[in-house]
């Protein structure tokens, strides 16, 4: 609308014409302030939003922080008593391992000396002569050697009776009782001998079989060297006391060597 026409209106109309355009500019700056506040709301809410996700961050990174703090602080703690138990294990085992050694070194010695006392003893036994029987027919002639030794009764004059055996002195009967006494002896003394020479069989067999043991050797090689060796049958018995009862040919006696316990 241009002047002309506004000079063509009347009074009234251009008293309402600027009313609703103050009413317009009223309705624009309620409109614009509006718009301003819901901006500043906006910005405000964004602001505490930020600060709020910031803290949350904040307490979470924390939290995580002393969570692992405290996984690292315990798995240090635990690390540290698993090392102290290891190195007093590992004293403890080197303790063992001085002493096993020190052990194993007598236990060796006394084997070899033992074996080597079985082997002399078992030689001795081998060339001992068996113990000899006496018979009651070798205890004969000594007697008869008596009888003959003594002196010839005189002969009785014609009319008189010869002696008869009451009238033999008494020292023959007892020259026969004493002659009799050693044959009665003979098999007791021949069975006493028999019963230590087994005996000592068995110990020197036994001592063989402890230093074959300590030496490595199993059980199969232990029996057959006493068979062949000693001349023992059943060695199951000596066997059972080396190796154990019920143990098969290949059983070997457990000594501790260094390797061994190290690993």
């Amino acid at each position: 609308m241009d002047e002309r026409d506004h000079a063509s209106l009347p009074e009234g109309t251009h008293e309402l014409s600027s009313e609703v355009s103050e009413r317009v500019r009223s309705v624009i700056s309620a409109a614009e302030a509006a718009a301003n506040a819901v901006r500043h709301e906006a910005e405000q809410s964004a602001q505490v939003r930020g600060r709020i996700a910031e803290e949350e961050a904040i307490r979470i990174v924390d939290e995580a922080k002393g969570e692992a703090d405290a996984y690292l602080a315990e798995r240090r703690r635990r690390i540290s008593e698993l090392s102290d138990t290891v190195v007093e294990r590992a004293e403890k085992i080197v303790a063992r391992l001085d002493r096993a050694e020190e052990v194993r070194r007598q236990l060796q010695g006394l084997a070899d000396s033992l074996g080597e006392s079985a082997e002399e003893l078992a030689a001795q036994l081998r060339d001992q002569p068996p113990p000899s029987v006496p018979q009651a027919a070798e205890a004969a002639p000594p007697v008869e050697q008596a009888a003959v030794a003594e002196p010839e009764a005189p002969e009785a004059p014609p009319g008189e009776e010869p002696p008869t055996g009451e009238s033999e002195p008494p020292g023959g009967p007892e020259v026969v009782q004493l002659a009799e006494a050693p044959a009665e002896a003979g098999p007791a003394e021949a069975q006493a001998g028999d019963d230590r020479h087994e005996a000592d069989e068995q110990l020197s067999a036994r001592l063989v079989a402890l230093q074959m043991a300590v030496a490595g050797g199993n059980r199969g090689d232990v029996e057959v060297h006493l068979r062949e060796t000693f001349g023992i049958e059943d060695p199951v018995a000596i066997l059972d006391d080396v190796f154990g009862p019920g143990t098969d040919a290949e059983k070997r006696v457990a000594w501790p060597r260094t390797g061994d316990s190290a690993a």
